[in-house]
């Protein structure tokens, strides 16, 4: 055999092992749910809140900063091979699927992508690309936390999922599907002790209601509302429903979702809130801490025409004292999507203590046994349970 055949055997056998490889990389995609090393793929991640926006209060402006960048954020979200070698593949708990989602039909003329985001008619909203083991990694971490804390504090996991649970149309289900695989793999692997919230079932009964804003990639009033009730009946504490509020709104809303999709800013929305008939105080303190009074406003809402209506964005460690006085108090740890939960809550606590999780700077087991905290609720959106904010859940049991 001459030396210009071997080396034509050498290079044919070269390309085979190659295109194996590549084939079998592919199957692994494919059955991990189509997940690319497990970050949520979408245009604008949900871990990013308002762009930068001046809100006014009662006193003065409050400048809202931009959030951490997409890239950044899905770079964060990738789990390593060694922390994946450590999720239990064994649930906790019995699988649970029983959400589907409802039917929802659309003119197939209205439905189209718009850098990145789906759009339905005049509704749009963003697309989910999921992550199992993401979810399983901070099921674990949530489980470290309420081992460490001990049988003295209830903890709550309550992932919250955005518009494309409920309003994709058919030929992008594949945003319902990653919810479905995502929230089962983050239950599954909690353990007993650890309360799960079960959003996507809570919310399904109620999509003719508008939960979501059309323009906006948060939920709306409404959405939150449903999400509060749900958690308090897994609390078992009282609640206060819609007839205990006096409803306010303003029109003419157009979300952030106009970067993305700018006919939207033809289709504006009624922006709707809830305030609360009972009496509460209200303080707001750095956002990193709870070291100072940043701000005197002794209400639950800014001024301004944004989601920045609710507690004034994402600005703020928020302490509000009620009424109840049931003993229970509450250390809620939230991004963006928790800020419209705030008003709903006051009816089930005692005091409520509410820190975005990305920007916190003190010591959890100090503020919890300081501040006589009974329960803590985790309570981050479809992408932030897979990204960078919920690894942050990891180091918060030291």
């Amino acid at each position: 055999m001459d030396g210009f055949t071997i080396r034509k055997r050498k290079i044919q056998t070269i390309t085979l092992l190659v295109v194996s490889a590549i084939i079998l990389s592919a199957c692994s995609f494919f059955s991990d749910g189509g997940t690319s090393g497990d970050i949520s793929h979408t245009s604008r991640s949900s871990e990013l809140s308002e762009p930068k926006t001046e809100v006014s209060g009662s006193a003065d402006n409050v400048s809202l900063e931009d959030e951490k960048s997409t890239v950044s954020e899905s770079a964060n979200s990738i789990t390593s091979e060694a922390e994946e070698s450590t999720v239990s593949e064994t649930s906790s708990r019995p699988p649970v699927s029983e959400y589907s989602q409802p039917e929802v039909s659309y003119d197939d003329d209205d439905v189209y992508i718009s850098n990145g985001i789906i759009v339905v008619g005049t509704r749009a909203m963003e697309q989910y690309g999921g992550g199992v083991k993401n979810a399983a990694a901070y099921a674990g971490y949530i489980n470290d936390f309420k081992a460490a804390l001990g049988d003295g504090v209830n903890v709550y996991s309550m992932p919250i999922p955005i518009a494309s649970a409920f309003y994709a149309p058919a030929e992008y289900n594949a945003s319902v599907n990653n919810h479905i695989k995502t929230f089962d793999s983050l239950r599954n692997n909690l353990t007993p002790d650890v309360k799960d919230v079960n959003l996507l079932t809570a919310l399904a009964p109620h999509t003719e209601e508008p939960l979501y804003a059309r323009t906006d990639f948060h939920w709306n009033a409404l959405g939150a509302y449903y999400a509060a009730q749900e958690f308090a009946n897994v609390a078992g504490l009282p609640f206060t429903d819609l007839s205990g509020f006096t409803q306010d709104s303003f029109s003419g809303y157009v979300g952030s979702l106009r970067k993305n999709v700018p006919a939207l800013s033809n289709y504006p929305e009624e922006f709707i809130w809830y305030v609360p008939n009972q009496q509460y105080t209200v303080k707001y303190y750095d956002r990193a801490t709870f070291s100072r009074v940043a701000k005197d406003n002794n209400s639950l809402f800014f001024s301004g025409n944004s989601y920045s209506k609710f507690i004034g964005g994402d600005s703020y460690c928020v302490r509000i004292d009620t009424s109840i006085g049931n003993g229970r108090k509450l250390l809620y740890f939230k991004e963006s999507y928790g800020n419209a939960l705030a008003p709903f809550l006051i009816s089930s606590f005692e005091q409520i203590n509410i820190v975005d999780i990305r920007y916190f700077d003190f010591n959890i087991r100090d503020f919890i046994e300081q501040n006589g905290i009974t329960d803590v609720c985790f309570s981050l959106s479809a992408f932030s349970i897979v990204g960078g904010s919920g690894k942050r859940v990891q180091y918060m049991d030291n």
